[in-house]
């Protein structure tokens, strides 16, 4: 399965143009883990965006035969291909971090809530999954985006700067986490970030 990019630009960006993405022809494969590099101000979250059918753009965005955008039903892909991480993490901040996962999985059915429980352990967040989002961290905060984000059946986990705001010991921990999960599920995966590179395995690096 692939993500087809074909000559993307937004019409309000002046672009880099050495940009390995903008104005290009490529294809992402869910064989590979994709790493998209990108200084504050070069369009990562608009890219983001365009991939998940948030943002009108030119050019086209191409995922099982149909293509991404805004104005098409994109019902389908969201719910069975693609599971997103954003930036902005949009979580329900008056509900506890724990249903806020409860909640996604209640409509996916994906994982058992066995498996959850045991992931706010692994992740270091026990103590405050009953706290509701708004009392946390925006680095516990993330941490909840991410499980959240497994629970979703997916064929590419695309996520925006998910660590941002986490220590160098729970990227390494979340990191092997998330690898093993696209692993298992034989999904892609595509990280946007500002230039970090998280000390994970990326076949391939591209610049924005």
């Amino acid at each position: 399965m692939s993500i087809q990019v074909q000559h993307l630009s937004l019409p309000y960006l002046t672009t880099n143009t050495n940009s390995a993405i903008w104005g290009q022809d490529l294809s992402f494969s869910t064989a590979l883990h994709y790493l998209i590099q990108a200084p504050s101000g070069s369009g990562k979250s608009s890219f983001f965006d365009c991939l998940c059918g948030r943002k009108e753009h030119n050019g086209t965005i191409i995922l099982e035969g149909q293509k991404i955008d805004p104005k098409q039903d994109l019902s389908g892909i969201l719910k069975e291909d693609l599971s997103l991480v954003f930036q902005d993490l949009n979580l329900f901040e008056e509900l506890s971090a724990l249903d806020n996962v409860l909640v996604k999985n209640q409509l996916t059915n994906h994982l058992f809530e066995e498996h959850i429980h045991s992931l706010f352990d692994l992740f270091g967040l026990v103590a405050v999954k009953h706290n509701k989002c708004s009392h946390l961290s925006f680095g516990e905060q993330q941490r909840v985006a991410i499980i959240r984000a497994f629970c979703q059946p997916f064929k590419w986990l695309i996520m925006d700067e998910p660590f941002s705001h986490l220590d160098k010991e729970w990227i390494e921990v979340i990191s092997k986490e998330i690898e093993t999960q696209v692993t298992k599920r034989n999904a892609g995966l595509i990280m946007l970030s500002l230039g970090e590179d998280y000390g994970m395995r990326w076949d391939k690096t591209l610049q924005l």
